[in-house]
């Protein structure tokens, strides 16, 4: 990754905090997006501070403009965009008779169409820079429903579609796409789910960041399409 050109869309915490250090130990340029600014800020200097280069760029990922805002920082500070890592997500998990409109609508926003937003504003320039990657770690409920995922799994399962979509229509120019389905990590997403979990078996935010460096390091031309990775607790599952 030395001197790769990264956009991390998620960047102040978990998988995507992970994985900007790492990729920074690797020599690549970062820009790090997230809605809160100062977490970046933060990012940013450990970034430099181990001798990488990044920009923080705040993004709503629901807002079209802030996306495009997004890559268009990246494209001007670098000159390219070689990767595009899209780790925003939210969750709420909830009996189908249960689950909130509202809730539906942000997992709706986040899920599938900031996703839809970053691929349509990267593709072109990375198709003008000979071609790029993009990894989406769409989780193990973008594989597999369970009780109560209905409506978290179907905004996953549509990010699925569009991502194997772009893979249909752009594997023969260059772009590479990558679905990770991993198991339970250990974030902040789940603060605010209402479900008795055990934390301490869940997967490593630094073992996912791992698996995403996996997935970007691949030699051209290969490619890891899926990967998926479970608590040793939740094998085959």
């Amino acid at each position: 990754m030395q001197q790769k050109v990264v956009v991390i869309a998620g960047a102040s915490r978990g998988i995507g905090r992970a994985l900007a250090l790492k990729l920074a130990a690797q020599g690549a340029k970062l820009a790090l997006s997230a809605r809160t600014y100062v977490e970046l800020a933060a990012l940013a200097d450990e970034v430099k501070a181990l001798g990488g280069q990044a920009i923080a760029v705040s993004a709503d990922m629901t807002a079209q403009n802030d996306v495009a805002n997004l890559i268009g920082e990246t494209q001007a500070t670098y000159g390219r965009i070689d990767a595009v890592y899209y780790g925003a997500g939210v969750g709420a998990l909830s009996g189908a008779l249960e689950l909130r409109e509202a809730d539906l609508d942000r997992m709706w926003e986040t899920n599938f169409k900031g996703l839809f937003y970053i691929t349509r504003a990267a593709i072109p320039h990375m198709l003008n820079n000979g071609g790029g990657h993009f990894v989406v770690p769409v989780g193990i409920l973008g594989r597999h429903v369970m009780r109560n995922s209905g409506g978290y799994s179907a905004s996953k399962f549509a990010a699925v579609a569009w991502i194997k979509a772009l893979g249909e229509e752009f594997n023969k120019r260059g772009i590479r796409f990558s679905l990770l389905y991993l198991g339970g990590v250990n974030t902040s997403f789940w603060d605010t789910i209402e479900m008795r979990v055990d934390r301490t078996k869940m997967l490593s935010a630094e073992a996912a960041a791992d698996v995403v460096l996996y997935a970007l390091n691949a030699p051209s031309p290969a490619v890891i399409n899926e990967i998926v990775m479970q608590p040793e607790s939740h094998q085959f599952i």
